[in-house]
């Protein structure tokens, strides 16, 4: 394989990775939320405020991105309630859309 292409054979970009990288540090770029006094993390309570903020700062830079590929993104947020254990779980979830 030639520099331009992963293990699978499929051509890598720069693009891909740097929008990669731009969700991490929005991701990183909320704060943490916390409870007792600031002592313990709330890490449900982090991902509900992720979600807004990423659909609102994120997701139209990588829209324009992935526009000439005909796709587009944005954060979900995936609610589960379990009747043993920990009553709500919170998961943020990326939906690629076909345009």
């Amino acid at each position: 394989t030639n520099g331009n292409e992963n293990g699978d054979g499929k051509k890598s970009s720069k693009k891909g990775r740097s929008l990669h990288s731009d969700f991490i540090k929005a991701c990183e770029g909320v704060p943490t939320t916390t409870s007792c006094c600031g002592l313990i993390p709330n890490d449900d309570e982090r991902v509900r405020d992720l979600v807004p903020y990423l659909n609102k700062y994120w997701a139209p830079k990588a829209n324009v991105r992935m526009a000439k590929y005909g796709a587009s993104v944005h954060a979900f947020l995936w609610h589960w309630q379990n009747v043993q254990g920990k009553a709500d779980t919170y998961i943020l979830l990326l939906r690629f859309c076909e345009l």
